[in-house]
Protein backbone atom coordinates (compact mmCIF):
# COMPACT_ATOMS: atom_id res chain seq x y z
CA UNK A 1 0.00 0.00 0.00
CA UNK A 2 2.91 2.24 0.93
CA UNK A 3 5.09 1.99 -2.07
CA UNK A 4 2.50 3.37 -4.53
CA UNK A 5 2.27 6.27 -2.78
CA UNK A 6 5.69 6.38 -1.98
CA UNK A 7 6.64 6.30 -5.49
CA UNK A 8 3.88 8.72 -6.81
CA UNK A 9 5.98 11.11 -4.10
CA UNK A 10 9.87 10.81 -5.16
CA UNK A 11 7.58 11.02 -9.30
CA UNK A 12 6.57 14.16 -7.67
CA UNK A 13 9.66 15.67 -6.35
CA UNK A 14 11.45 14.81 -9.82
CA UNK A 15 9.15 16.40 -11.78
CA UNK A 16 8.85 19.65 -9.43
CA UNK A 17 12.69 19.55 -9.92
CA UNK A 18 12.31 19.70 -13.17
CA UNK A 19 10.02 22.67 -13.51
CA UNK A 20 12.69 24.41 -11.29
CA UNK A 21 15.94 23.95 -13.64
CA UNK A 22 13.05 24.90 -16.39
CA UNK A 23 13.05 28.26 -14.72
CA UNK A 24 9.01 27.88 -13.10
CA UNK A 25 8.81 28.56 -9.63
CA UNK A 26 6.98 26.93 -7.05
CA UNK A 27 3.30 28.76 -7.52
CA UNK A 28 3.04 27.85 -11.34
CA UNK A 29 3.85 24.31 -11.06
CA UNK A 30 1.94 23.29 -8.17
CA UNK A 31 -1.60 25.44 -9.32
CA UNK A 32 -0.84 24.76 -12.81
CA UNK A 33 1.91 21.93 -14.66
CA UNK A 34 1.32 19.60 -11.95
CA UNK A 35 -2.57 19.60 -12.73
CA UNK A 36 -2.17 19.50 -16.58
CA UNK A 37 0.82 16.82 -16.24
CA UNK A 38 -1.87 14.67 -14.11
CA UNK A 39 -4.52 15.13 -16.60
CA UNK A 40 -2.57 14.23 -19.33
CA UNK A 41 -1.10 11.23 -17.87
CA UNK A 42 -4.88 10.46 -17.27
CA UNK A 43 -6.15 11.01 -20.33
CA UNK A 44 -3.38 9.37 -21.74
CA UNK A 45 -4.06 5.73 -19.84
CA UNK A 46 -7.84 6.18 -20.94
CA UNK A 47 -6.85 6.71 -25.03
CA UNK A 48 -4.63 4.30 -24.62
CA UNK A 49 -6.92 1.70 -23.69
CA UNK A 50 -9.95 2.96 -26.19
CA UNK A 51 -7.41 2.94 -29.13
CA UNK A 52 -5.49 -0.56 -27.77
CA UNK A 53 -8.85 -2.37 -27.50
CA UNK A 54 -11.19 -0.22 -29.23
CA UNK A 55 -10.28 1.10 -32.23
CA UNK A 56 -7.46 -1.25 -33.06
CA UNK A 57 -9.69 -4.60 -33.37
CA UNK A 58 -12.98 -2.67 -34.35
CA UNK A 59 -11.36 -0.22 -36.90
CA UNK A 60 -8.04 -0.54 -37.90
CA UNK A 61 -7.34 -4.44 -38.43
CA UNK A 62 -10.16 -4.07 -41.42
CA UNK A 63 -9.33 -1.16 -42.61
CA UNK A 64 -5.57 -1.96 -42.55
CA UNK A 65 -6.34 -5.19 -44.10
CA UNK A 66 -7.72 -3.63 -47.33
CA UNK A 67 -4.95 -1.18 -47.13
CA UNK A 68 -2.43 -4.27 -47.58
CA UNK A 69 -4.21 -6.19 -50.55
CA UNK A 70 -3.97 -2.63 -52.07
CA UNK A 71 -0.51 -2.18 -51.96
CA UNK A 72 0.32 -5.90 -52.32
CA UNK A 73 2.67 -5.48 -55.72
CA UNK A 74 4.95 -3.56 -53.80
CA UNK A 75 5.21 -5.42 -50.62
CA UNK A 76 8.38 -7.34 -50.07
CA UNK A 77 12.22 -5.62 -48.27
CA UNK A 78 9.83 -2.99 -47.54
CA UNK A 79 9.97 -0.30 -44.58
CA UNK A 80 7.12 0.76 -42.41
CA UNK A 81 8.13 4.25 -40.92
CA UNK A 82 5.75 5.31 -38.01
CA UNK A 83 4.59 9.37 -38.28
CA UNK A 84 4.05 10.21 -34.59
CA UNK A 85 2.61 13.68 -33.62
CA UNK A 86 4.88 16.75 -33.14
CA UNK A 87 7.96 14.74 -34.47
CA UNK A 88 8.73 16.33 -37.53
CA UNK A 89 11.77 17.63 -36.83
CA UNK A 90 13.62 14.38 -35.86
CA UNK A 91 11.49 12.66 -38.78
CA UNK A 92 12.03 14.08 -42.31
CA UNK A 93 15.92 13.92 -41.74
CA UNK A 94 15.10 10.27 -41.15
CA UNK A 95 12.88 10.04 -44.62
CA UNK A 96 15.76 12.01 -46.50
CA UNK A 97 18.40 9.36 -45.45
CA UNK A 98 16.14 6.44 -46.89
CA UNK A 99 17.40 5.88 -50.62
CA UNK A 100 14.13 6.53 -53.07
CA UNK A 101 14.76 2.91 -54.41
CA UNK A 102 13.85 1.54 -50.72
CA UNK A 103 9.90 0.84 -50.58
CA UNK A 104 8.39 2.95 -47.42
CA UNK A 105 4.71 2.44 -46.28
CA UNK A 106 3.87 5.57 -43.88
CA UNK A 107 1.57 4.40 -40.66
CA UNK A 108 0.02 7.33 -39.01
CA UNK A 109 0.20 7.33 -35.54
CA UNK A 110 -2.01 10.47 -34.29
CA UNK A 111 -0.56 13.41 -36.28
CA UNK A 112 -1.68 16.63 -37.33
CA UNK A 113 -3.35 16.94 -40.89
CA UNK A 114 -0.22 19.65 -41.60
CA UNK A 115 2.66 17.02 -40.15
CA UNK A 116 0.59 14.49 -42.80
CA UNK A 117 0.93 17.01 -45.84
CA UNK A 118 4.44 17.70 -44.87
CA UNK A 119 5.42 13.83 -44.98
CA UNK A 120 3.31 13.52 -48.53
CA UNK A 121 5.40 16.01 -49.62
CA UNK A 122 8.72 14.33 -48.92
CA UNK A 123 7.95 10.59 -50.60
CA UNK A 124 4.55 11.74 -52.57
CA UNK A 125 4.18 8.10 -54.05
CA UNK A 126 4.93 6.38 -50.33
CA UNK A 127 1.58 4.75 -49.56
CA UNK A 128 0.27 6.08 -46.30
CA UNK A 129 -2.10 4.32 -43.42
CA UNK A 130 -3.60 6.44 -40.74
CA UNK A 131 -4.47 4.17 -37.57
CA UNK A 132 -7.56 5.47 -35.79
CA UNK A 133 -7.02 7.27 -32.63
CA UNK A 134 -8.49 9.34 -29.47
CA UNK A 135 -7.63 12.79 -30.37
CA UNK A 136 -4.33 13.70 -29.25
CA UNK A 137 -2.85 10.20 -28.52
CA UNK A 138 -1.52 7.72 -30.11
CA UNK A 139 -1.94 3.59 -30.47
CA UNK A 140 0.90 1.90 -28.65
CA UNK A 141 4.16 0.56 -30.15
CA UNK A 142 3.40 -2.99 -29.81
CA UNK A 143 -0.04 -2.96 -30.81
CA UNK A 144 1.18 -1.36 -34.17
CA UNK A 145 3.72 -3.85 -34.79
CA UNK A 146 1.40 -7.00 -33.96
CA UNK A 147 -1.20 -5.39 -36.07
CA UNK A 148 1.81 -5.33 -39.04
CA UNK A 149 2.57 -8.71 -38.82
CA UNK A 150 -0.17 -10.16 -38.74
CA UNK A 151 -0.91 -8.31 -42.28
CA UNK A 152 1.92 -8.85 -43.55
CA UNK A 153 3.00 -12.41 -45.42
CA UNK A 154 6.48 -11.41 -46.66
CA UNK A 155 9.78 -10.24 -44.34
CA UNK A 156 9.48 -6.69 -43.71
CA UNK A 157 11.23 -3.68 -41.94
CA UNK A 158 10.61 -1.22 -39.45
CA UNK A 159 12.30 2.37 -38.44
CA UNK A 160 12.03 4.32 -36.00
CA UNK A 161 11.40 8.17 -36.37
CA UNK A 162 14.57 9.36 -34.92
CA UNK A 163 16.50 6.69 -36.28
CA UNK A 164 19.50 7.57 -38.82
CA UNK A 165 21.23 5.38 -41.31
CA UNK A 166 24.29 6.81 -43.07
CA UNK A 167 24.98 3.69 -45.26
CA UNK A 168 22.52 3.05 -47.88
CA UNK A 169 23.79 -0.96 -47.87
CA UNK A 170 21.96 -1.43 -45.25
CA UNK A 171 18.78 -0.56 -45.85
CA UNK A 172 18.69 -3.42 -48.87
CA UNK A 173 19.01 -6.30 -46.72
CA UNK A 174 16.72 -8.96 -48.45
CA UNK A 175 17.54 -12.40 -47.32
CA UNK A 176 17.13 -14.28 -43.88
CA UNK A 177 19.10 -16.97 -43.02
CA UNK A 178 17.29 -20.52 -42.51
CA UNK A 179 17.22 -19.71 -38.88
CA UNK A 180 17.21 -16.21 -38.32
CA UNK A 181 13.56 -15.12 -36.99
CA UNK A 182 14.88 -11.29 -36.86
CA UNK A 183 17.65 -8.92 -37.59
CA UNK A 184 18.62 -5.73 -36.49
CA UNK A 185 21.44 -3.16 -35.92
CA UNK A 186 21.58 -2.26 -32.34
CA UNK A 187 21.89 -5.35 -29.77
CA UNK A 188 22.16 -6.43 -26.28
CA UNK A 189 22.42 -9.43 -23.86
CA UNK A 190 20.53 -10.28 -21.18
CA UNK A 191 22.89 -11.13 -18.24
CA UNK A 192 21.37 -13.70 -16.36
CA UNK A 193 20.58 -16.12 -19.57
CA UNK A 194 23.01 -14.86 -22.06
CA UNK A 195 20.39 -14.25 -24.78
CA UNK A 196 20.73 -11.83 -27.10
CA UNK A 197 18.45 -9.56 -28.36
CA UNK A 198 17.51 -6.46 -30.93
CA UNK A 199 16.49 -3.31 -30.45
CA UNK A 200 13.25 -2.33 -32.25
CA UNK A 201 14.92 0.82 -33.77
CA UNK A 202 15.82 -0.48 -36.90
CA UNK A 203 14.39 -4.40 -37.18
CA UNK A 204 13.55 -6.15 -40.09
CA UNK A 205 11.30 -8.87 -39.35
CA UNK A 206 11.08 -12.83 -40.69
CA UNK A 207 6.95 -12.56 -40.82
CA UNK A 208 6.68 -16.45 -41.65
CA UNK A 209 8.40 -17.72 -39.11
CA UNK A 210 6.88 -15.05 -36.48
CA UNK A 211 3.21 -15.18 -37.80
CA UNK A 212 3.73 -19.23 -37.10
CA UNK A 213 5.09 -18.96 -33.73
CA UNK A 214 1.80 -16.68 -32.92
CA UNK A 215 -0.29 -19.05 -34.33
CA UNK A 216 1.24 -22.47 -32.41
CA UNK A 217 1.60 -20.61 -29.33
CA UNK A 218 -1.22 -18.23 -29.24
CA UNK A 219 0.91 -15.07 -28.52
CA UNK A 220 1.21 -11.97 -29.70
CA UNK A 221 3.90 -8.97 -30.41
CA UNK A 222 2.56 -7.14 -27.96
CA UNK A 223 4.06 -6.04 -24.57
CA UNK A 224 3.40 -8.64 -21.48
CA UNK A 225 3.32 -8.24 -17.82
CA UNK A 226 4.83 -11.52 -17.45
CA UNK A 227 5.42 -14.77 -19.46
CA UNK A 228 2.22 -16.66 -19.80
CA UNK A 229 1.71 -19.79 -17.52
CA UNK A 230 1.16 -21.95 -19.86
CA UNK A 231 4.29 -21.06 -21.92
CA UNK A 232 6.53 -21.76 -18.55
CA UNK A 233 8.05 -24.68 -19.47
CA UNK A 234 8.62 -23.58 -23.20
CA UNK A 235 10.52 -20.51 -21.54
CA UNK A 236 12.74 -22.44 -19.22
CA UNK A 237 14.78 -23.85 -22.04
CA UNK A 238 16.66 -21.20 -22.73
CA UNK A 239 16.79 -19.62 -19.09
CA UNK A 240 13.71 -17.31 -18.95
CA UNK A 241 12.17 -18.49 -15.48
CA UNK A 242 10.06 -16.61 -12.82
CA UNK A 243 11.75 -13.12 -11.95
CA UNK A 244 14.04 -13.23 -15.83
CA UNK A 245 12.92 -11.05 -18.30
CA UNK A 246 15.00 -10.33 -21.76
CA UNK A 247 15.92 -6.37 -20.70
CA UNK A 248 17.63 -6.53 -17.20
CA UNK A 249 16.08 -3.27 -16.05
CA UNK A 250 12.72 -4.40 -16.92
CA UNK A 251 10.10 -6.37 -14.85
CA UNK A 252 8.13 -7.13 -18.41
CA UNK A 253 8.30 -8.68 -21.57
CA UNK A 254 9.06 -5.41 -23.79
CA UNK A 255 7.45 -5.65 -27.38
CA UNK A 256 8.49 -8.78 -29.05
CA UNK A 257 10.21 -10.09 -26.18
CA UNK A 258 7.88 -13.24 -25.86
CA UNK A 259 7.90 -13.88 -29.43
CA UNK A 260 11.67 -13.70 -29.18
CA UNK A 261 11.88 -16.12 -26.40
CA UNK A 262 9.63 -18.63 -27.79
CA UNK A 263 11.60 -18.32 -31.45
CA UNK A 264 15.19 -19.09 -29.22
CA UNK A 265 13.29 -22.60 -27.98
CA UNK A 266 12.68 -23.69 -31.08
CA UNK A 267 16.08 -22.98 -32.19
CA UNK A 268 15.66 -19.36 -34.55
CA UNK A 269 18.67 -16.98 -33.45
CA UNK A 270 18.51 -12.76 -33.99
CA UNK A 271 21.23 -11.62 -37.29
CA UNK A 272 22.75 -8.41 -36.95
CA UNK A 273 24.01 -6.40 -39.46
CA UNK A 274 27.01 -5.06 -38.94
CA UNK A 275 27.66 -1.82 -40.51
CA UNK A 276 31.19 -0.85 -42.37
CA UNK A 277 32.10 2.39 -40.70
CA UNK A 278 31.52 3.93 -37.03
CA UNK A 279 28.76 6.45 -37.08
CA UNK A 280 27.07 4.74 -39.68
CA UNK A 281 24.16 4.86 -37.75
CA UNK A 282 22.72 7.08 -34.73
CA UNK A 283 19.47 6.33 -32.69
CA UNK A 284 18.46 9.57 -30.31
CA UNK A 285 15.28 7.59 -28.37
CA UNK A 286 13.02 8.77 -26.16
CA UNK A 287 11.72 11.40 -28.41
CA UNK A 288 8.37 10.54 -28.25
CA UNK A 289 7.84 9.43 -24.90
CA UNK A 290 5.94 11.21 -22.40
CA UNK A 291 4.52 15.08 -22.82
CA UNK A 292 6.88 17.65 -23.48
CA UNK A 293 5.74 19.26 -20.47
CA UNK A 294 7.97 16.42 -18.29
CA UNK A 295 11.35 16.87 -20.06
CA UNK A 296 14.49 17.58 -18.30
CA UNK A 297 17.13 20.11 -19.54
CA UNK A 298 19.46 17.94 -21.69
CA UNK A 299 15.72 16.05 -23.32
CA UNK A 300 14.94 19.79 -24.19
CA UNK A 301 18.69 20.64 -25.60
CA UNK A 302 18.14 18.09 -28.12
CA UNK A 303 14.78 18.94 -29.03
CA UNK A 304 15.49 22.57 -29.77
CA UNK A 305 19.27 21.21 -31.78
CA UNK A 306 16.65 19.59 -34.32
CA UNK A 307 14.08 21.99 -34.54
CA UNK A 308 16.97 25.04 -35.35
CA UNK A 309 18.42 22.22 -37.73
CA UNK A 310 15.14 21.55 -39.60
CA UNK A 311 15.02 25.94 -40.41
CA UNK A 312 11.24 24.93 -41.45
CA UNK A 313 8.83 27.88 -40.14
CA UNK A 314 6.11 25.82 -40.11
CA UNK A 315 7.81 23.56 -37.60
CA UNK A 316 8.85 26.25 -35.35
CA UNK A 317 5.75 27.75 -35.38
CA UNK A 318 3.78 24.81 -33.90
CA UNK A 319 6.73 23.28 -31.97
CA UNK A 320 8.60 26.08 -30.30
CA UNK A 321 5.90 26.79 -27.81
CA UNK A 322 6.07 22.90 -26.38
CA UNK A 323 9.63 24.25 -25.80
CA UNK A 324 8.90 27.30 -23.47
CA UNK A 325 10.29 28.84 -21.65
CA UNK A 326 13.19 28.65 -23.77
CA UNK A 327 13.98 30.03 -27.52
CA UNK A 328 17.19 28.24 -28.24
CA UNK A 329 19.61 25.27 -27.33
CA UNK A 330 22.10 28.12 -26.35
CA UNK A 331 19.70 29.03 -23.89
CA UNK A 332 19.53 25.62 -22.64
CA UNK A 333 23.47 24.65 -22.76
CA UNK A 334 24.11 27.43 -20.45
CA UNK A 335 21.34 25.41 -18.24
CA UNK A 336 22.77 21.83 -18.35
CA UNK A 337 24.74 20.66 -15.67
CA UNK A 338 28.41 19.46 -16.61
CA UNK A 339 28.00 15.30 -15.85
CA UNK A 340 29.59 13.18 -17.93
CA UNK A 341 26.20 11.42 -18.95
CA UNK A 342 24.69 15.00 -19.61
CA UNK A 343 28.36 15.83 -21.61
CA UNK A 344 27.65 12.92 -24.05
CA UNK A 345 24.06 13.52 -24.49
CA UNK A 346 25.17 16.83 -25.61
CA UNK A 347 28.33 15.99 -28.09
CA UNK A 348 26.18 13.05 -29.44
CA UNK A 349 23.55 15.39 -30.23
CA UNK A 350 25.66 18.12 -31.79
CA UNK A 351 27.79 15.52 -33.63
CA UNK A 352 24.83 14.19 -35.26
CA UNK A 353 22.92 17.25 -36.30
CA UNK A 354 26.62 18.62 -37.66
CA UNK A 355 26.48 15.02 -39.93
CA UNK A 356 22.97 16.02 -41.23
CA UNK A 357 23.27 19.08 -41.93
CA UNK A 358 26.18 18.04 -44.30
CA UNK A 359 23.92 15.12 -46.26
Amino acid sequence: MLHPVKANLNALRAFLARLQRRGYGSTAALLYFVPVAAMGRLYAKFAGAVNAFLLAPGFNQRRFRRFQQQHAGGLRGHLYLIVMPRMLHFLIPCIRLIPPDVPVIFIGNGQAVWEEKQVHALRPNAPFFNLATLPRSSLAHGHVIDMLLQHNEAPFGIVDHDLYVFEETIFRFREFAADECMRGVFRDVNARTGLVYPQTHFLFLNTPVLRGLMERYRVHARLYRSMPRRLASVAAKVGVVRGVTLKDYHDFFDTLHVLLVLAYAEGYRVGFIEPAQDESVFHVGGTSIGSWIIKDLPELYTQWRFLERADQPALREHYEKLLAPFRSSDEIRRLLPRTPSVEHLVMTSDRLVEKLSAR
